[in-house]
């Protein structure tokens, strides 16, 4: 197909026209329409709205009721204004960004008139910033990932757990986890250890978990099998170890510091490794102290 000259202000698509037109129209601006072009003015019709929300927006982020809430309210108020903000559709022809105000734009019944930006690399969904910031989950799931929010926050520890020097508590940007998932990571065993760290006490929060039993794997598959057996069923040393974070988390007020959960945990699964009785005495260690590495 050729590629279109438009103009930034070209209004291509009326909520007058039928919906089949309006369809057709978006398709052929995707379609046609090359990367790195001006942004085109788009009248998207509750229809047109409802159309691309059903059909081209398969694994896109959970929608924020709150957000589409004071958008519709804006709309039906006739408070809505032509922005700068793009509703925008990747290259493969789905939406990547805007789903929360065309969500709005069905919930008020009104035409919303948006600037609209294609072509966009499905990849940089990882840099997309609309307002709302974007979880590793909402970056997870439109790349497809099984369990996307218990694997960004996985590969966020994983990412810890590799340099003793970072901090604990460090944000690291959802592009960096991504290709560290990408590159460095082996999927099966991750989504293994998922499976597992799911079906065990929610003391232990599920993705800094399923960091853990994917190391612990790395280190002695056997073992790992039978101390995520062990948290499960909470028996033996795995037992005394859900009750210590428990008695912490009571001690706290009802909140459990992540940098304990992990460091006593890996001290209970290095006592597996050495054979040892997990003891609950031996459970210590402040935050002052080098965290325990997984042996």
């Amino acid at each position: 197909m050729p590629t279109k000259t438009l103009s930034p202000a070209a209004d291509l698509i009326t909520a007058a026209m039928a919906l089949a037109d309006q369809v057709h129209t978006l398709d052929e601006l995707i379609a046609t329409t090359p990367a790195g072009s001006p942004s085109v003015v788009v009248s998207f019709s509750p229809d047109l709205a409802h159309e691309v929300l059903e059909k081209r927006n398969p694994e896109n982020r959970k929608r924020r009721p709150n957000k589409i809430k004071r958008f519709a309210a804006d709309l039906s108020n006739g408070f809505w204004m032509l922005t700068g903000d793009t509703v925008k559709f990747g290259s493969h022809g789905k939406l990547l960004d805007g789903q929360n105000r065309l969500a709005a734009c069905m919930q008020a019944s009104k035409t919303m008139q948006t600037h609209v930006v294609f072509g966009i690399d499905p990849d940089a969904f990882t840099y997309l910033d609309s307002g709302t910031v974007r979880t590793s989950g909402d970056t997870f799931k439109v790349a497809g990932v099984p369990n996307a929010e218990i694997a960004g926050k996985a590969t966020r520890w994983l990412l810890i757990f590799e340099d003793p020097k970072m901090e604990r508590g460090a944000t690291i940007p959802n592009a960096d986890l991504f290709e560290h998932y990408r590159g460095k990571i082996n999927k099966d065993m991750l989504q293994r250890a998922i499976t597992d760290a799911k079906k065990v006490s929610r003391v232990i929060p599920t993705g800094t978990l399923a960091a853990m039993f994917y190391l612990f794997e790395r280190k002695n598959e056997k073992l790992s099998r039978i101390f995520a057996h062990d948290l499960e069923k909470e028996m033996r040393g795995a037992r005394t170890l859900l009750t210590r974070l428990r008695n912490l988390r009571r001690d706290n007020g009802g909140r459990l510091n992540e940098k304990y959960a992990t460091a006593f945990t890996v001290m209970a699964w290095n006592a597996y490794r050495a054979g040892a009785t997990v003891r609950a005495a031996q459970l210590r260690w402040t935050d002052a102290e080098p965290h325990p590495v997984i042996e």
